[in-house]
Parts: structure tokens; C-alpha cells; sequence
């Protein structure tokens, strides 16, 4: 990919990496945030999100764990904002954090397919 600085284009490979961890349950795997916007200016982190049928946390670090994947367990990282006026249940928002081994620089987002929080994060 032309024009994309060195260190976004080894993070794009953490596309590759998380989905490879997660074969069989992944049900897909997106490029989102200001980096997926060609042309918008960004910072130099790839977003990755991961969409599963569960969140299942056990499973997901299994996977993700021996590619040297850290979970980041803060309350922020276990769910995203509830937007004022959802009337449906706060678990709906809730997802998994993942930060890469220091050479990439990205973070892994692991959402439930179809949930609110994976949609609007295909929207930006």
C-alpha cells in the first residue's frame, strides 16, 4: 500500500495475525477508525475489530495470548459508551481489548456480531 507509513503497514498485519488466532469463530474481521478512512488524517495506530457469534473471553485469549496479544482489563476496555437514549441491556456494549506485541502498533477490538457497539464501529 502506497503512502501508508512503515509502521502502519506492519500493523496491518495484525489483521492477519488476530484472524489466523481466531479461525473458526472469527466471524469477521474489519479494518475501522480514522486509518480506514484513505486519505483522512490519523494516528498511528491501526484499529482491528474482531466480530465473534460469543464473547467468549476464555477462548478469545487462548487464541490470542500465545501471538503475545495482551487483554487490557480496564472497566473502559469492557465495554464501550452507552449512547444516552438505549433503552436495551448495557451488556449489549460490552467488548474485549486487545493490545498487539510492542512491534505493531494497533489495538484489537472483539465485539459480538450484530451487536450495537460492532455496527457503529463500522460507520465511522
Amino acid at each position: 500500500m502506497s503512502g501508508v507509513p512503515n509502521g502502519l503497514q506492519t500493523s496491518r498485519h495484525s489483521l492477519s495475525y488476530s484472524g489466523a488466532a481466531m479461525d473458526g469463530f472469527a466471524v469477521r474481521i474489519d479494518h475501522i477508525g480514522s486509518t480506514s478512512v484513505p486519505g483522512l488524517w490519523a494516528k498511528d495506530v491501526i484499529d482491528v475489530q474482531v466480530a465473534v457469534p460469543e464473547l467468549d473471553s476464555g477462548r478469545i485469549v487462548r487464541a490470542l495470548d500465545p501471538l503475545g496479544f495482551a487483554q487490557r482489563t480496564d472497566p473502559w476496555n469492557m465495554r464501550d459508551h452507552i449512547p444516552a437514549g438505549w433503552i436495551g441491556k448495557p451488556e449489549a456494549w460490552s467488548k474485549l481489548v486487545f493490545a498487539p506485541p510492542e512491534r505493531i502498533s494497533a489495538d484489537v477490538y472483539v465485539r459480538l456480531k450484530g451487536s450495537p457497539n460492532e455496527r457503529y464501529a463500522l460507520l465511522f
